[in-house]
């Protein structure tokens, strides 16, 4: 690339290669990684997509619908000087009605674009007149080659 400058050639160059890596990650690399592992609801990229859609909580007959307000990536984990992978370690944010409150529990989920499954589903705060939910995946493993500075 010349300094400051893009030319016409290498944005088109640089374009083609981000839309065929977006066409493959996008169309086939998600797409793949979710029917081989067959537990979809157990990955943040599953839900990123379906911030604002409604799931329905059921546990003991009582069924509550909670709307996914956010995702959040909790990052790297450290135990004992271990680095612990985080990439599958994030937390659902649900909302959902003060007047049918969901008692902290394993709770069967069902969406739109997902078959049912569980998750432990939690009751952490109130306001105004939503009662705010969440539930927490951690999936990682040890990395045992890898010390933790500090």
């Amino acid at each position: 690339m010349s300094s400051g400058n893009l030319t016409r050639r290498e944005l088109l160059v640089a374009g083609v290669g981000l839309t065929g890596s977006a066409l493959f990650f996008g169309a086939f690399g998600l797409g793949i990684f979710n029917q081989l592992d067959g537990s979809r609801h157990l990955h943040e990229a599953t839900y990123r997509p379906l911030v604002g859609e409604v799931f329905r909580a059921t546990n003991s007959g009582q069924a509550v619908d909670l709307k996914l307000a956010r995702v959040r990536n909790l990052g790297p984990l450290h135990y004992g000087g271990q680095l612990l992978a985080g990439g599958e370690h994030f937390v659902l944010d649900f909302e959902g009605p003060i007047d049918k409150p969901l008692q902290s529990s394993m709770h069967t989920l069902t969406a739109r674009s997902l078959d049912p499954f569980q998750l432990f589903v939690s009751p952490v705060g109130r306001k105004d007149s939503v009662q705010h939910y969440e539930a927490i995946v951690n999936r990682y493993e040890i990395n045992l080659g890898r010390k933790v500075n500090g």
